[in-house]
């Protein structure tokens, strides 16, 4: 619900929004929420995100909303990462860059925001877990 504002009850400030005052300070953040019958239940997760995005290590675990380095090769299929994703049990999965064709010349390294993360059930105890991520250079 994106330009929508919420009044939230934080339980601890400084691992939330850091060390500095909250007070008449603007943040962006996801938050993600459960709900039974269409009914709000409770907050799962709250995450804020940094004025400049910081650059982690890819290190085999891709989270939505996060920014990455990795190494790549390419492959007849286009960019391929040079370490595997770490998945969860019966999970099969990769990486669709969604705008690989802006960048015509990756050689050995990029950096990408992961974007979505779409989870299907293949078969019993198989699921396809894939992720869509945006090249940033």
């Amino acid at each position: 619900m994106a330009g929508e504002t919420f009044t939230l009850g934080i339980h601890s400030l400084a691992r939330t929004f850091g060390s500095k005052s909250p007070v008449n300070r603007t943040f962006l953040f996801d938050a993600e929420q459960m709900e039974c019958n269409g009914k709000f239940r409770r907050l799962l997760t709250l995450q804020v995100h940094p004025r400049t995005p910081i650059v982690e290590t890819f290190d085999g675990t891709l989270e939505v909303g996060h920014r990455y380095r990795a190494k790549i090769y390419q492959s007849k299929e286009g960019i391929a990462l040079t370490k595997s994703l770490d998945l969860p049990m019966h999970h099969d999965g990769g990486v669709s860059f969604i705008n690989a064709d802006e960048f015509p010349n990756v050689k050995d390294e990029i950096v990408f925001d992961v974007t979505a993360l779409r989870i299907t059930h293949e078969a019993e105890w198989e699921w396809l877990s894939m992720f869509d991520a945006k090249l940033v250079k």
